[in-house]
């Protein structure tokens, strides 16, 4: 279908949205035993340090009595504001996406998998595609928010993603500091800067040897 394409924070803010429960739906009270009119919702009682995010890709069609593919396009947020229910937007808690599932195919029943994961002392992205391992300079494919000038009118939305890793922002930061025995005051953007640079340099020159490897083996092979 030729849908808009949507967003994970609008879908997040509409599952978390009232349900009205009413006609042939409403709700049995077991107070007075009868069924009335009733909302129910969803609240977070706590705020967990990762929010795994599944988008329902695959469902089940009446018609054809077999599974199907959903091909909607999403954008995916690179920070995602979590609020505890519907009432509470104002006082979000940001999220930060570090890790994509991706099904590529149409098809319900087979396909190929490829995983996008964010180094977390670095912020940088990589593509995992079996033995591939790619550099992604703009981050997770059909996301916006990495930094101020990507925005989601500038990137196409995705088909692929299915299964979503956000962790809290206060707890990948407390964990980056543990990771790297460092405190506060050496989180400045040299440092983290340093190490970034470092990580691309190594991730070109690894490429590099293995490019190298591959020409030597055609050449023994002629």
């Amino acid at each position: 279908t030729n849908m808009k394409c949507t967003t994970v924070q609008y879908c997040l803010n509409k599952y978390l949205e009232p349900e009205r429960m009413d006609g042939e739906n409403k709700y049995h009270c077991d107070n007075c035993n009868d069924k009335c009119d009733a909302e129910r919702w969803l609240t977070f009682n706590h705020m967990p340090p990762v929010l795994n995010v599944q988008l329902s890709r695959y469902i089940f069609d009446r018609k054809t009595s077999r599974k199907k593919k959903l091909m909607n396009q999403v954008h995916l947020p690179c920070i995602l504001n979590v609020p505890k229910d519907h009432t509470s937007e104002e006082q979000a808690t940001p999220y930060i996406l570090c890790g994509v599932q991706n099904h590529r195919g149409t098809s319900a029943y087979n396909g190929h998998y490829v995983a996008e994961a964010m180094d977390w002392t670095t912020g940088i992205w990589f593509e995992y595609d079996d033995q591939t391992v790619t550099l992604l300079e703009d981050g997770p494919t059909s996301s916006y928010g990495i930094d101020d000038n990507i925005e989601k009118e500038q990137v196409q939305g995705t088909s692929d993603a299915y299964n979503l890793f956000y962790v809290k922002q206060s707890f990948l930061r407390e964990s980056v500091k543990q990771q790297l025995s460092l405190d506060s005051s050496c989180f400045s953007k040299g440092v983290m800067q340093q190490v970034s640079t470092e990580r691309r340099n190594m991730y070109q020159l690894e490429m590099e040897c293995i490019l190298t490897k591959e020409h030597t083996l055609e050449r023994l092979l002629r």
